[in-house]
């Protein structure tokens, strides 16, 4: 599969480390030295998009039609990740930042917490929850935290957890309407058979 469709997951993040990268990885990623003393010269890395990519282009397997389920329609970015003195860090591109930014804006905006927010991130895009948060709150590469970007009266009512009780009050306000519409067709029934 790699080697037909090699330029194709390249396009999508399949990297090739040999001599002093593949070098550096394995005293990276790997602990004991007897791991990264053996014999291979090439070690090929595949990035979240190449795996899905993978998955839409394998036809008899069971795994890959629940890959191709769970992609349709969701354009993900590539999440890459650097490595600096033992500090593993994520490579926050726009399209990334645009991504985390606009879920955690709108779910914000629906009354939800930054905590459930940042967690279902972390499961839609397969990294850990403090990387998200972590630019949510920080500057990165000269760039002012996502949270910024927010508008001055949602970044207030954040901060108050304002967001949190208009969405409450809006709910409940909605769940009494819908009883009261209830009520009213019930009663209107009643009086239809007096």
């Amino acid at each position: 599969m790699v080697k037909i469709y090699k330029r194709e997951l390249q396009e999508n993040g399949l990297e090739v480390l040999t001599g002093k990268g593949l070098n550096a990885f394995k005293q990276a990623y790997l602990s004991d030295r007897s791991e990264y003393e053996d014999s291979s010269h090439s070690l090929e890395i595949f990035s979240p998009t190449a795996v899905l990519r993978i998955g839409l282009l394998l036809k008899d397997s069971a795994i890959a039609v629940q890959i191709r389920k769970a992609v349709h329609n969701k354009n993900l970015p590539v999440v890459r990740y650097s490595r600096n003195n033992n500090i593993t860090s994520i490579e926050w591109s726009q399209e990334l930042e645009d991504l985390v930014f606009d879920y955690t804006e709108r779910g914000l905006q629906e009354g939800k917490t930054l905590k459930s927010l940042h967690k279902n991130l972390s499961d839609i895009l397969g990294i850990e929850t403090r990387f998200i948060s972590n630019r949510w709150y920080n500057n990165w590469n000269n760039k002012l935290p996502l949270k910024k970007r927010l508008s001055k009266e949602l970044e207030t009512a954040v901060a108050k957890g304002e967001h949190l009780h208009k969405n409450a009050l809006e709910h409940r306000v909605n769940k009494l309407e819908d009883e009261l519409r209830a009520l009213k067709s019930q009663l209107g029934l009643l009086l239809g058979v007096n």
